[in-house]
């Protein structure tokens, strides 16, 4: 079974998956796992 990697926003989780799962879906994980977040 592959570890399973959440994503979550003022305490809700927003996205599920393994960590190759949510770095391919290039959302807000993929956007803090490269340091290319984008402060409000």
């Amino acid at each position: 079974m592959k570890n399973q990697a959440t994503k979550k926003d003022i305490g809700r989780i927003i996205k599920r998956g393994t960590h190759d799962q949510l770095i391919e879906a290039k959302g807000r994980y993929y956007q803090l796992y490269t340091g290319n977040a984008i402060s409000a």
